[in-house]
Formats: structure tokens, C-alpha cells, sequence
């Protein structure tokens, strides 16, 4: 967050030590929910955003893969897909907006609060990997699934361009797997 003036700064930090102090009565689905809760209370943009065009650039046997969470890239595969198929979207750390369901032979994707179109059920959400120094991508089954699929793609693709990334020192997997790539 920047501030203009060191008034701003000052009040955002009183606030925050405010409800710092409220935290212990924060039940802990609450501070799970708190990424989704954010991201959705933002609208979205009316016109086409950096995420359409590169939905828009690319074939639907290329591949995105993304560590962010924020639904803009779902959002615009969605709504450029009346003009082509989309590539194909990897969330190596969840999404707010995806949900899957594991009943099948192959993990059914579809957006989060939708049921499976195979078998009716409820999608589970995608769970969030936060950046914390030892991520676990194995306890999630999608998560665990979408990184298979990655280095999949990596072994057998032919261009690799990567932007937007700083590979934090707490994301050691992904530097792994972009080294081996």
C-alpha cells in the first residue's frame, strides 16, 4: 500500500493495530475466506483488460501458468472465449475463482460455487498456497494435479516466456521447476 503523506501511513497503522488487537476472535475459516472476500468486493473492469489480450494472443494448446490468485485471468478466458478457445490456465497456487471436484478419473475444473457437470456435486474451492517459507503442494489434490501438469507441459514446450514474476526467495519449488524447464 503507498501512501501519500506520512498522516496516512500513521492512521492506516493505527487501524491496523486496532484490529490487531480484535484478531483473537477471529474464527479461522474467516482469515481463509479473507483473499476471496477482497478480491470478488472489487469490480470488474468493463473493458479489456492486459489478461484478454494475452487470452486473445495465445493458441488453445499454450499454456498459462500463474501464481497468482486474482480472478482477472479466469475472468478473461471466460469472456474472450465467444471468440476463441482459450489457453490453457495452470494456478500453481490456487485461485479465488476456480473450484474442482475429485470424484473422477480426471479432476473436473469449473468456477468456484458451481457443481461438477459430471456427477451434480458441489466444486470444492480452490485452497490458497500463501507465501509462506515451506509450501506444501501436495495436500491439495488440484494443486498437487496442476503442478504434474506443468512440468508436463515444460518438458515437451518449445518457447518459454515468463513475466511478472520475482521469484521470492519463499517460492523454492517454483524456481526448481522454472531451472529445470
Amino acid at each position: 500500500t503507498a501512501f501519500r503523506n506520512s498522516a496516512g501511513a500513521c492512521c492506516f497503522l493505527a487501524c491496523f493495530l486496532e484490529n490487531l488487537q480484535c484478531i483473537s476472535r477471529i474464527v479461522i475459516s474467516d482469515i481463509i475466506d479473507y483473499p476471496f472476500q477482497i478480491i470478488f468486493s472489487n469490480s470488474r473492469p468493463l473493458n479489456l483488460i492486459v489478461c484478454d489480450h494475452l487470452i486473445l494472443s495465445l493458441r488453445e494448446k499454450d499454456v498459462i501458468v500463474s501464481f497468482n490468485w486474482d480472478p482477472f485471468l479466469v475472468q478473461a478466458a471466460r469472456r474472450c472465449q465467444k471468440f476463441a478457445k482459450p489457453p490453457i490456465c495452470l494456478f500453481l497456487h490456487g485461485n479465488v475463482t476456480i473450484g474442482y471436484c475429485v470424484k473422477h478419473e480426471k479432476i473436473t475444473l469449473g468456477l468456484r460455487g458451481q457443481s461438477c457437470r459430471q456427477c451434480g456435486k458441489p466444486l470444492t474451492d480452490s485452497k490458497l498456497l500463501y507465501p509462506v517459507a515451506k509450501k506444501d503442494y501436495n495436500a491439495d489434490p488440484l494443486i498437487k494435479s496442476l503442478w504434474k501438469t506443468v512440468k508436463e507441459e515444460l518438458s515437451d514446450c518449445f518457447l518459454l516466456t515468463i513475466f511478472g514474476y520475482g521469484a521470492p526467495d519463499t517460492d523454492v519449488e517454483a524456481i526448481k521447476l522454472m531451472k529445470e524447464a
